[in-house]
């Protein structure tokens, strides 16, 4: 049997096994979930992010790499939005307990918030940054002003949600670090910027 259909007929399980409440659309985020997996089962309901937990660790349970993936923002929503993804050879692949069956997730997903993501990231603990495996992304370049950046010795944290930055700013380099995207904008809001000496 391969990965995608042994994580499909996890999936078919628990959407017998647990019914959705509350909202699905976006929602404010409690990324440790409401219920633990087995409460979650025992009482046959749960969040999205409940039964998302849930998930990952049925896909665990029967040998599949499962993490937990969500957008703590989306614009124009009151909320963000919980779903996981799984391990599949080389490629995760995303799975939402909201989607209807038979979906692209993806696809799907994107339909729903395509030009609303503002970053998207996996894993609670130690967040990754994988907003580009979703969406078309940018490089988003900060020019602070000189006299700000004598004021500040201390690393500034920029676009950041809760405690999760999606880049950091340090005294000494001379530009953001380049490695983490955001989606994409207007590239008239992208300021001149000219490299100190």
């Amino acid at each position: 049997m391969t990965i995608e259909r042994a994580a499909g007929e996890v999936f078919a399980w628990i959407r017998r096994e647990v019914k959705l409440f509350g909202e699905t659309r976006t929602y404010p985020l409690n990324l440790k979930g409401d219920l633990d997996p087995l409460t979650t089962l025992r009482g046959g309901r749960g969040t999205e992010t409940d039964v998302a937990i849930l998930a990952v660790a049925a896909l665990r349970s029967v040998g599949i790499a499962a993490r937990i993936v969500y957008a703590p923002v989306i614009a124009n929503e009151n909320g963000g939005k919980v779903w996981l993804e799984y391990r599949d050879r080389n490629e995760w692949k995303p799975w939402a307990p909201s989607a209807p069956p038979q979906v692209d997730t993806k696809r799907w997903l994107n339909r729903q918030f395509g030009n609303q993501w503002a970053y998207i990231l996996a894993d609670p603990q130690y967040p990754v940054n994988i907003t580009p495996s979703y969406t078309k992304t940018e490089t988003l370049w900060l020019c602070p002003a000189p006299l700000a950046v004598e004021k500040f010795d201390a690393t500034a944290m920029v676009l950041s949600a809760g405690t999760h930055p999606l880049f950091s700013v340090h005294r000494r380099s001379r530009m953001p670090d380049p490695s983490m995207g955001i989606a994409k904008t207007d590239s008239r809001l992208r300021p001149h910027c000219e490299t100190p000496a």
